[in-house]
């Protein structure tokens, strides 16, 4: 999900997310965006709670949700 945010409340907004058990992962980016949050769901009714528990916190000012059809590669390893 791409995240646009009220940017006088910003610092705000990512304390609600945290506490979501669906977002894996938020990512604060450069662009048009703010954020870009990492949710897994069951199904579209699922996505469709998280999408509107999002929606309601204060400070964020839209989103876009991109959903992931098959991944092509994934690899989570850190190389030093």
């Amino acid at each position: 999900m791409l995240v646009r945010a009220n940017p006088k409340a910003y610092a705000g907004t990512l304390d609600a997310p945290r506490k979501i058990d669906d977002i894996y992962e938020i990512h604060d980016v450069t662009a048009q965006y703010y954020s870009i949050f990492k949710i897994r769901a069951s199904g579209t009714e699922e996505l469709g709670k998280i999408m509107d528990e999002v929606g309601s916190i204060d400070g964020i000012a839209g989103t876009e949700t991109i959903i992931v059809l098959r991944i092509v590669k994934e690899d989570v390893t850190v190389r030093i």
